[in-house]
């Protein structure tokens, strides 16, 4: 049986792509690219366009969409490779059609949201596991695929595309794009623009807001609309609070005393003593983790 072919084959003759179609206007927007939807092979694609004063200005490691591509768990969006033409240079991923889990979540109050905490923790573990940092893991970036499991999308980019490239078509920056919510003390940066590297300990921070997101179905620090706020607050050791006894997150959601020790060992201030995410999948017990 012939593969189908791949979009990374095309690399350097991206014209041989005569099955591609793209969307004219853009969907939303991110905080290095412009998302559109289009076709390939037959299959509905997510093309995540880089934002660029030229097609040329760009460097792609092959070997790292090669090893992107590789990437396979059922907790990962999948990466078909790179699509590009005179005038774009895009990512492209299947279309989740389902959405992101926060708005997914607001539509769907029954969902059983333990699996998709266990979904996340289990994607995260994997990425870890082969030297990935996520680096901006967050609720928006949580995908529910058809199978109504949770897929981590928009992890690693720097490591596809040169960073000095994504940080000159980075505008906003990200934390003026609110992912303050999410970031841990440790990466920000208030004596200049840029943010501190990410690290697995800092991906682990993340996991805990999107978890707080999962199980409170609101944003972390939802008090707090400022992005200087919440930094402020993040770095004198605020945390989300605790969903009142009688909430729904308790009652209907799945949210126990356990997940929430976990949630709060995750968000610590001090990234050494935040567990490896194998760990948090260790500590889920038998009713809490669908592959633990």
């Amino acid at each position: 049986m012939t593969d189908k072919p791949r979009l990374s084959d095309h690399r350097t003759n991206p014209s041989n792509l005569t099955d591609v179609t793209i969307s004219d206007m853009p969907l939303c927007s991110g905080r290095f690219f412009d998302i559109y939807v289009g076709e390939w092979s037959g299959r509905s694609v997510c093309f995540k366009v880089v934002r660029l004063p030229r097609v040329s200005s760009i460097k792609i490691s092959s070997s790292e969409v090669d090893r992107w591509r590789q990437l396979s768990h059922p907790n990962i969006l999948p990466f078909y490779g790179i699509y590009q033409n005179d005038k774009q240079v895009s990512l492209a991923s299947p279309w989740m059609k389902k959405g992101d889990i926060t708005e997914y979540l607001k539509h769907d109050q029954t969902s059983d949201r333990v699996h998709f905490f266990d979904d996340v923790a289990q994607g995260l573990k994997y990425l870890h596991e082969n030297g990935i940092v996520h680096g901006d893991l967050k609720g928006k970036n949580v995908l529910v695929n058809e199978d109504g499991r949770a897929v981590l999308a928009d992890f690693g980019t720097s490591s596809v595309i040169d960073a000095d490239v994504l940080a000159r078509v980075s505008s906003p920056s990200s934390v003026s794009q609110g992912t303050a919510r999410w970031r841990a003390p440790e990466t920000f940066n208030f004596e200049g623009d840029d943010e501190l590297p990410d690290t697995t300990a800092s991906d682990v921070y993340a996991f805990a807001m999107v978890a707080y997101e999962i199980f409170a179905n609101q944003l972390p620090f939802p008090q707090l609309r400022v992005d200087i706020s919440i930094m402020r607050a993040v770095v004198e050791g605020e945390r989300p609070l605790r969903p009142p006894a009688d909430s729904t997150s308790w009652s209907m959601w799945g949210l126990t005393d356990q997940i929430w020790s976990l949630m709060e060992a995750c968000w610590l201030s001090q990234s050494e003593q935040r567990p490896a995410m194998q760990d948090v999948i260790g500590h889920l017990g038998p009713s809490d983790g669908r592959n633990a």
